[in-house]
């Protein structure tokens, strides 16, 4: 009896386990995830306990956060912006994060870090670098709460690193596809905007920002010759 009951406790409350102070304790693709059958369910199990969050340095809230199960609810929105909003309000991960002063910092670190694909389907073990955390966290950086925590020289910072993996991404287009590289223009954009709000292409920007995942290839032309030419 009482070890069915610590591997109860493994399994719903998976605390300083290797090394780790905690970890999501249902995932995507096991059979404990398919039991669970409403989205509030997924939802519910996977806020990270008010104890864990008080103590947990910002880095491993970081790393929980793109490791966070139900990253890609963004996909099921036309408005992915609005999308990482809500997720930002319903996660209490990515909530808590974003009111730390080093939340950005953090999410910066780890994008500086990720790989970018050369083959379809490729992820190193361990990594959290798919085509779908890319945009995910592209997203998460371009938010205002999270970008509103930088001072001007850490945005420019973050620009440059972001410009360095769309080019990246170019060099892979097949793996990144058109949405793969409208984040990386979107993170940029915002960031010169905000930087700058008098540069002379602060309206075409703002557009591009709108209306990002409508755009057509001629105006992204433009939009990413704005964005890896400029010094702003």
């Amino acid at each position: 009896m009482k070890t069915e009951k610590m591997l109860l406790v493994m399994l719903f409350y998976p605390v300083f386990v290797f090394g780790q102070i905690w970890d999501y304790p249902v995932k995507p693709g096991t059979e404990e995830w398919t039991c669970i059958i409403s989205s509030e369910e997924q939802l519910k199990i996977v806020q990270i306990p008010n104890d864990i969050l008080a103590r947990i340095s910002t880095d491993e809230l970081a790393r929980l956060c793109i490791k966070y199960p139900l990253f890609f609810e963004y996909t099921a929105f036309n408005d992915e912006r609005m999308a990482i909003s809500l997720m930002i309000e319903k996660f209490n991960g990515l909530r808590e994060l974003s009111e730390r002063e080093d939340g950005t910092i953090a999410l910066m670190k780890i994008y500086d870090r990720m790989k970018i694909q050369e083959k379809e389907g490729y992820i190193e073990k361990g990594e959290y670098s798919s085509v779908l955390h890319f945009e995910y966290i592209e997203l998460l950086l371009s938010s205002d709460v999270f970008i509103n925590q930088l001072s001007v020289e850490k945005q420019k910072e973050l620009r440059k690193m972001t410009v360095v993996k769309y080019g990246k991404k170019i060099e892979h287009i097949d793996v990144y596809g058109m949405s793969g590289i409208k984040t990386s223009l979107l993170l940029s954009s915002v960031i010169i905007n905000k930087i700058n709000p008098e540069n002379k292409n602060y309206q075409l920007l703002k557009d591009f920002i709108a209306n990002y995942n409508s755009i057509s290839n001629n105006q992204l032309e433009t939009i990413s010759m704005i964005n890896t030419q400029t010094n702003e």
